[in-house]
């Protein structure tokens, strides 16, 4: 089976997230695109809240980061359903 490609996206929303409470924008299982070194964003989801104020993200090609600042963070609602069907036939 071949490497699947996390797909590319732009900045959802350039204003950045609202603040969701708790000193944290995100929580577990949240969509995000991520802005990754090479200035593109990458759909992933948050799959660790650090006590330091950073995340843990996995992208759609299994790829993951520790510690990504928030900063490089975009709340991503447009892309659920898409990450959601691209979980659910992984997991079959």
């Amino acid at each position: 089976m071949g490497e699947v490609q996390s797909p590319q996206v732009q900045s959802p929303n350039p204003r950045g997230a609202e603040d969701k409470g708790g000193g944290n924008r995100f929580k577990v299982d949240d969509v995000v695109s991520v802005k990754r070194s090479d200035g593109n964003w990458y759909l992933g989801t948050v799959m660790c809240v650090n006590l330091n104020g950073t995340y843990d993200i996995v992208f759609l090609n299994g790829d993951s980061r520790t510690n990504v600042p928030e900063e490089s963070i975009e709340e991503n609602q447009e892309n659920q359903d898409l990450l959601q069907k691209f979980n659910s036939q992984a997991n079959i």
